[in-house]
């Protein structure tokens, strides 16, 4: 009889270790992602976007955090089909994606931030 209490203990034990550590193995896999690289949006006449051009690697999962220091933006990225909604100051706003070709894609605020709004601009440049 005290084998199998023994055996029944040492499974519970097991069940109890093992289950935890594979869900946390499995949430690190499965939210890998590169360093979110940050975009401070700013209007024209404060010095537009901070970085205005930011590098990532084709097919790689892309992470970007995103603020504003002065006024509410937007930010989209139409030939990526990205669309952040709303950029508010002091806020952050995280996007994730995976681009699948290279090239230069430029980033526009889409909201009327001020006068030179229009001037309000930066590249995401997707290498090899």
């Amino acid at each position: 009889m005290k084998k199998i209490e023994l055996v029944g203990a040492l499974l519970v034990v097991l069940v109890l270790v093992i289950t935890p550590a594979s869900v946390f193995a499995y949430q690190a896999a499965s939210t890998a992602t590169a360093e979110c690289k940050t975009i401070i949006m700013q209007t024209y006449e404060n010095g537009n976007p901070i970085p205005a051009e930011t590098h990532v690697k084709k097919g790689h999962k892309v992470c970007l955090r995103l603020t504003s220091y002065d006024v509410t933006h937007g930010f989209v990225i139409s030939d990526l089909g990205i669309d952040a909604g709303e950029i508010h100051a002091g806020k952050w706003t995280q996007i994730e994606f995976t681009p699948n070709e290279t090239g230069t894609f430029n980033f526009v605020c889409s909201i009327r931030c001020s006068p030179m709004h229009s001037r309000v601009r930066g590249a995401i440049i997707v290498e090899e």
